[in-house]
């Protein structure tokens, strides 16, 4: 798991932002311990090491922050718009671009929206402070769900909302980068 990577990085005094990516997670998980599927290769499993200097009240920004940034960065890369669920997970709604995976179901079983990523973020912390907070995201790149019963009508995938193979680094960049810029607002009171 990245955030157990991170966890251990933010433990040996590893400064901020430090980031974690992984091709492959054989321990990811998700809200409520919930298994992540990452097959090898196809998925981004990325975790950001922060120590935020704010009260820990308002340790749930973090995953508001990543959540604007994980669809802010993925329509930069992709040019694909996807939405967010509270309080997080990156969704298609059942609208244009579901049109095409949701073929294979009848009408009356479409799904409202296909889940494409995952935030976990999971703090430390140190008396009454905020010590450091481990950002984890999940997202289907590039991930096939066709042969997978069990998440086919539940997920879904960037590649196969926009009908083609991505870049995963592409994708990867334009998060964090989108994260980072939003990261200052934080210190602005935003």
């Amino acid at each position: 798991s990245t955030n157990d990577r991170a966890r251990e990085l933010a433990n040996a005094n590893v400064p901020e932002i430090a980031l974690i990516s992984a091709d492959e997670q054989l321990s990811g998980r998700g809200r409520q311990n919930r298994v992540w599927f990452t097959p090898p290769g196809t998925a981004l499993a990325m975790s950001l090491l922060t120590r935020p200097r704010i009260a820990p009240q308002h340790a749930m920004r973090l995953t508001m922050l990543a959540g604007l940034a994980a669809v802010e960065g993925i329509e930069s890369a992709t040019g694909l718009r996807l939405d967010l669920k509270w309080p997080n997970d990156v969704v298609a709604m059942n609208n244009g671009q579901l049109t095409m995976i949701n073929d294979q179901l009848p009408i009356n079983q479409l799904p409202l929206t296909r889940k494409v990523g995952g935030i976990l973020t999971e703090a430390s912390f140190q008396g009454d402070g905020l010590e450091y907070a481990v950002v984890g995201l999940g997202i289907n790149v590039n991930v096939d769900f066709n042969n997978n019963a069990e998440l086919r009508n539940i997920a879904t995938s960037l590649s196969a909302l926009g009908g083609r193979p991505i870049d995963r680094g592409v994708v990867l960049k334009a998060i964090v980068a989108a994260f980072i810029e939003r990261y200052a607002w934080l210190y602005d009171g935003d």
